[in-house]
């Protein structure tokens, strides 16, 4: 038994804990008392690992053994799309990415057993040629009524995209990561307001629709791509320019735009300058307004409701209550030590939806 566990481990498992964890090569060196040179070459797999390394190396980083015999491509930088990505430093990036790709084993192994809505189209940019005409394809393609999406994360749940409330780091708005098993999963960061959530969500679902498939070249502005479509998206032009043509925009009529559409002044701003509804000077003034009154930092929510993730919560119901799983029996499928698994699942009741049993 032992004997197969040091055949089975998998070196790249240890780096993948350990930056999920934010913890440093020289930290957990020091913490299973071996040399940052050892711990490194089995990083790089080019020690052998013994029986007892190995429960150390499982007990520091909070992970099973069996999570080390697991095997799990992290995807390459270039097909990551995080919103201010490149503001945020290289460990708060690697355990953010470490993170995800944790999470996505954990959907991986709760999809082999449910089955989820899978109606997420794919539109090449390149082929389409505007966001905003990809953006009014998926309103039609899911038949959308007019005016504001009223809840984008259960229209977005309820299509089989998986939503996840992360507090990892404040900086990042939110990410989306094409996975190699086909399973659309975004990152939102929980502490945002919700109008600046729903933008979030609707850019990043946007990279998920136009650039799965497709590698950005030099001169490409994928993130300008994903605003464009996530403001055609939330505020389609023709109904958002004949609602406000003609009109006087003020703060006033900012607020109750906002309250309508349910997108922040800010957005609703930019978008009365990008389709020219507004002449510049009126955009300039407006937003020295914004931040006069503070706008600019922090909106009012304006009674705009939350909207709250529950697909990834009812998939683990669905295991513990349809398919008669323990939760330690769910905690060893998902390579996670119970109290962990308890203190990241099991902390809502949630009614379940959009699954069934295969």
């Amino acid at each position: 038994m032992l004997q197969n566990i040091e055949k089975s481990f998998n070196y790249n498992m240890v780096v993948l804990a350990r930056e999920s964890r934010g913890i440093t090569q020289t930290s957990l060196a020091k913490s299973i008392n071996i040399s940052q040179g050892n711990l490194s070459k089995i990083e790089q797999g080019l020690s052998d690992v013994g029986i007892d390394v190995i429960i150390k190396i499982s007990k520091a980083l909070n992970y099973p053994i069996s999570f080390f015999q697991e095997n799990i491509n992290q995807l390459p930088v270039n097909h990551q799309f995080h919103r201010k990505r490149k503001s945020i430093g290289k460990r708060h990036l690697s355990l953010i990415d470490a993170s995800l790709t944790i999470r996505r084993l954990h959907l991986r192994k709760l999809l082999q057993s449910i089955e989820i809505e899978d109606n997420i189209i794919k539109l090449d940019i390149e082929k389409f040629g505007s966001p905003e005409t990809i953006a009014q394809k998926v309103r039609h393609h899911w038949k959308l009524p007019a005016g504001p999406i009223k809840n984008l994360v259960g229209l977005l749940e309820s299509k089989g995209l998986i939503i996840i409330y992360t507090k990892i780091y404040d900086k990042l708005d939110g990410m989306a990561v094409p996975s190699e098993e086909n399973i659309p999963l975004i990152y939102l960061n929980k502490n945002k307001t919700i109008d600046r959530q729903r933008f979030t969500l609707a850019h990043e679902f946007g990279h998920i629709v136009m650039h799965t498939d497709y590698i950005p070249k030099v001169d490409d502005d994928v993130e300008n791509e994903a605003d464009k479509f996530a403001a055609e998206l939330l505020m389609p032009c023709n109904e958002f320019t004949a609602m406000t043509k003609g009109k006087y925009i003020t703060i006033e009529e900012l607020a109750f735009l906002k309250r309508y559409w349910r997108t922040s002044m800010a957005s609703i701003l930019y978008r009365l300058n990008h389709l020219e509804i507004i002449t510049p000077q009126r955009y300039r003034s407006l937003n020295v307004e914004l931040s006069r009154i503070g706008y600019r930092k922090h909106e009012p929510i304006l009674g705009i409701p939350h909207e709250e993730p529950r697909l990834l919560n009812e998939l683990v119901k669905s295991h513990l209550d349809n398919l008669n799983y323990s939760t330690r029996e769910l905690a060893e499928v998902l390579r996670m030590n119970l109290d962990e698994f308890e203190k990241t699942y099991l902390h809502k009741n949630i009614k379940l939806a959009h699954v069934r049993k295969i």
